[in-house]
């Protein structure tokens, strides 16, 4: 009799340690504000190369103030383990034509209906990597997509505007105990990928105390060099591209209309690069929008 309890208490500690500790997560939605001066792009040549990159290269362009209160939306997720990175939180900002479901494996955050299905999270969520590594995490929608507020896109949705609104998004995070997550963080990472990362960096030089680490992937100091790769995209009105997703929208949102392109920008070649195809194919179904405004920056 006491070698099978033995047995049994064996058997059940080795099916325990198989299980996975999901995370608790649910969505939160943030009201921030902020005034900045944002570009005048009325002008800005989009569809020529040559000369948008020496618009680019001149830097001359006539500013305006914006100001006003928006809504950040996001996907909170607690850790599932307690460690030394207890009480941090890690805020996470995707790429263009990306949004929060970036970071937890293209899907599972309830952000489309029906909702889309994380694909292998095990290798592709951050989110759930961070979580068993200690830390909370942030998955936002930037300004523009998502369920984030979508302002003009020419006029608003400029990276000089978003700044000072995750920066009040990071002011309420701290200091506020009634601020959506229900709780503070007074140690926050930011981790960010492309345009993501130069929201990032232009954050760390404008309120350096806001963030005590940074992760910044996917970018340069000068966004030149990717120029050819951002016309390559070929991006259109997002209203016509695909009306059922984003038919509300502005003209001046837009999206890529071609799998191919989107790939090749932003995974490489397949004959040279090395990643897996249904990402990449996933990548274009679940793609969202980028605005006029963010292009300049």
């Amino acid at each position: 009799m006491e070698l099978q309890l033995v047995a049994l208490l064996l058997l059940a500690r080795s099916a325990m340690s198989g299980l996975v500790r999901r995370s608790s997560c649910r969505e939160v939605v943030f009201t921030v504000s902020g005034t900045a001066h944002n570009r005048n792009i009325s002008t800005v040549p989009f569809t020529d190369l040559e000369a948008l990159t020496a618009t680019f290269k001149a830097n001359d362009f006539e500013t305006f103030e914006v100001s006003g209160s928006q809504q950040v939306a996001g996907w909170y997720c607690e850790p599932t383990e307690g460690n030394c990175n207890e009480g941090k939180l890690q805020i996470l900002n995707a790429p263009i034509t990306a949004n929060r479901e970036y970071w937890t494996a293209l899907g599972g955050t309830g952000l489309t209906t029906p909702p889309n299905k994380p694909y292998k999270p095990e290798l592709y969520s951050w989110v759930d990597y961070a979580n068993r590594m200690g830390y909370a995490t942030l998955a936002i929608d930037h300004l523009g997509t998502g369920k984030s507020s979508h302002p003009n896109p020419a006029s608003e949705t400029q990276s000089p505007y978003e700044v000072e609104l995750y920066h009040d998004l990071v002011k309420q995070i701290k200091t506020d105990e009634k601020n959506p997550l229900a709780k503070t963080f007074q140690h926050l990472v930011y981790v960010g990928c492309s345009y993501g990362s130069e929201i990032g960096n232009l954050l760390a030089a404008v309120y350096p105390d806001d963030f005590q680490e940074m992760i910044l992937t996917g970018w340069s100091k000068s966004v030149l060099p990717s120029l050819p790769g951002v016309t390559a995209l070929g991006a259109q009105p997002a209203s016509q591209v695909d009306a059922k997703s984003f038919g509300d929208l502005a003209q001046g949102y837009m999206t890529t209309p071609n799998e191919t392109t989107r790939t090749e920008s932003f995974f490489g070649d397949p004959n040279v690069v090395d990643f897996e195809p249904e990402v990449a194919h996933l990548f274009f179904q679940r793609k969202d929008v980028v605005s006029a405004g963010q292009f300049v920056r």
